[in-house]
């Protein structure tokens, strides 16, 4: 299964310099193979654009950004009745304002169940 989309966001605290208009666009591949492994690879990247100047550094905020996913699912392993997920997040963003540059770096492994 291919998803694609766009996503426009609008965030409005009441402090002026964290308020800013984003736009994001995504793509995701997820798949089923024969023995019950699932997969999917999602890839995402976008831009904040903050609508008042930040504090001492005379010029709004801006920020570009992209993160890459991966996760794994094996239906057949179970621990009771949950099933194990993993899944991994890797990203950058990008900003104007050095405090904002950073990386991730993230593994989590989750368990799911139905009821």
């Amino acid at each position: 299964v291919l998803s694609i989309g766009g996503r426009a966001t609008f965030h409005r605290p009441e402090t002026p310099h964290q308020r800013y208009h984003g736009q994001t666009i995504f793509a995701r591949f997820s798949r089923s193979w024969v023995g019950g492994l699932e997969g999917g690879l999602g890839l995402e990247t976008g831009r904040r654009n903050y609508d008042a100047e930040f504090p001492l550094a005379g010029a709004p905020r801006k920020d570009s950004f992209y993160q890459l996913s991966v996760s794994a699912l094996k239906r057949p392993i179970r621990i009771g009745r949950f099933k194990p997920n993993v899944h991994c997040t890797f990203g950058s963003t990008h900003s104007n304002i050095v405090f904002y540059d950073y990386d991730i770096s993230e593994c989590t492994l989750s368990v799911t169940t139905r009821f």
